[in-house]
């Protein structure tokens, strides 16, 4: 029962997903996959200014899939859910040779609150919620084993485990309707930006000096010669991108 009134419209995203990187490098149990799964779905309906209201699963394993490991990932995908403020409505079974989630997210938002991917305008300015880049170096270094310490380590086992989206933040972005256009930065700074760009008719300037990646990051990226752009433009970073009109942006701030 999802009541809807006359000044609100409902959001509806489909996404695919499989055993994600954490799980793959044994740094966290299957529940990181449901909750992957969740979250990747839920993403663009929050970029869209939308507040997640359920959730359906779709579970593709093969036949020798375990019974504990489907139940992990299911812990991990209904508590992702209610993290988001939804529930799992609903979902199905099907036998398939590769393990995949299908998950689609349904949520409720404000028509005059609802961001597009297509009202960027003329003069907005860009700005990303986060750090970039995390989620491309944590691959690299987990995978050859390298030897981290400090902030690093933290920043880059949490990028891999907890890929979930802004949600607080999106939220109250939307709620204050200070940003003309949004999406989530998933797939890379790179196809965000071009996304947008063509959806609004408009072009973008990104200077690589204010791309915000951390400073532990930035000094892994040197040991590869990978710079701010080489690491922001890499998929995997569940972080929006806004456009905002330069008159807005003091209200950015206080966000």
């Amino acid at each position: 029962d999802i009541p809807v009134s006359t000044d609100e419209v409902i959001v509806v995203n489909t996404d695919r997903s499989g055993l994600n990187i954490a799980y793959k490098l044994g740094l966290a149990d299957a529940s990181c996959v449901g909750d992957l799964a969740v979250s990747h779905a839920v993403s663009d309906l929050v970029a869209a200014g939308a507040q997640p209201k359920a959730v359906t699963v779709a579970v593709l394993a093969p036949s020798d899939t375990e019974i504990g490991f489907l139940r992990e990932v299911m812990t991990g995908a209904d508590e992702a859910a209610r993290r988001y403020g939804a529930f799992i409505a609903g979902g199905d079974t099907k036998q398939n040779p590769a393990f995949a989630l299908v998950v689609t997210a349904i949520g409720i938002a404000k028509r005059h609150h609802r961001l597009r991917r297509s009202s960027a305008q003329p003069g907005d300015r860009l700005m990303v919620t986060g750090h970039l880049g995390a989620m491309f170096m944590g691959t690299i270094a987990f995978k050859e084993g390298w030897a981290l310490s400090g902030d690093a380590e933290k920043i880059l086992r949490n990028a891999l485990i907890c890929q979930r989206p802004p949600y607080g933040l999106g939220r109250a972005m939307a709620e204050a309707g200070v940003a003309s256009a949004c999406m989530d930065i998933s797939d890379g700074l790179a196809g965000a930006l071009h996304t947008l760009s063509e959806a609004s008719n408009v072009g973008a300037v990104v200077d690589e000096s204010l791309i915000p990646i951390h400073k532990s990051i930035r000094a892994l990226g040197r040991k590869r010669n990978l710079g701010p752009m080489h690491l922001a433009l890499a998929g995997g970073d569940w972080q929006f991108l806004y456009s905002v009109p330069p008159a807005n942006l003091a209200m950015v701030e206080q966000i």
